[in-house]
């Protein structure tokens, strides 16, 4: 799987390096789900210079550095605590339970060892959202909104209804999972982000996930 991620990351780097506009001075990187910080560790090599927020509400993240503000939190639509479904397989933990009937989940279960009713532990967690963060943080520019929340991709948009339609936010990056384990909520976000453009899809080396490159107008 590292080499799979490797690959991954250099088409998504050259994308970054050469398809949009570079940061500027006072721009943040906003990594919402960040897991144990493999993509934070990506943006790190790219932009020197940039600030990253990384939010992961579960005590994975590895990263350490001056340059990342660590924020332990669920990103969502609002402010306040929720259930949060803490997977087997951490990276696919969620605000958002997967349908427990969903081909795709037994296939991940039984390669995991587990039946798909006990692949998820329930708890709470405490959420926040992205324009909670940018008022408490006086955020002027967020250079990418990167989500990968495992299905809870339109809360976030939902919690950056703000920052978006005021173009503080100038590229975002969510994973989008073309499989049964949820439901498709592309449409939904597409209409939430009339301002933004479509730039470009990466397909995951492995399942049907795919990254989706979105740019202000």
């Amino acid at each position: 799987m590292d080499l799979l991620e490797f690959f991954l990351h250099l088409r998504i780097a050259l994308y970054y390096k050469r398809q949009i506009p570079k940061p500027i001075l006072g721009d943040y990187i906003f990594d919402v789900g960040a897991h144990k910080g493999s993509v934070t560790k990506l943006f790190l090599r790219i932009f020197k210079n940039t600030a990253i927020i990384a939010f992961e509400p579960l005590p994975i993240f590895k990263i350490k550095s001056n340059q990342v503000k660590f924020i332990q939190v669920a990103v969502g639509a609002e402010v306040g605590v929720a259930k949060f479904y803490i997977c087997e397989h951490k990276a696919s933990s969620s605000l958002i339970l997967p349908d427990l009937s969903s081909k795709w989940l037994a296939l991940k279960a039984r390669i995991l060892g587990f039946a798909p009713n006990k692949l998820y532990v329930e708890t709470q967690v405490v959420v926040t959202t992205v324009d909670q963060v940018v008022k408490e943080n006086s955020i002027e520019s967020i250079y990418v909104l990167k989500i990968d929340t495992e299905g809870a991709e339109l809360d976030v948009i939902k919690g950056a209804f703000k920052s978006l339609h005021l173009g503080i936010i100038k590229n975002i990056q969510l994973e989008h999972h073309g499989d049964d384990l949820r439901r498709d909520d592309m449409e939904e976000i597409i209409s939430l982000i009339p301002g933004y453009k479509h730039q470009k899809s990466i397909k995951h080396l492995f399942g049907s996930m795919t990254e989706e490159f979105y740019s202000l107008k």
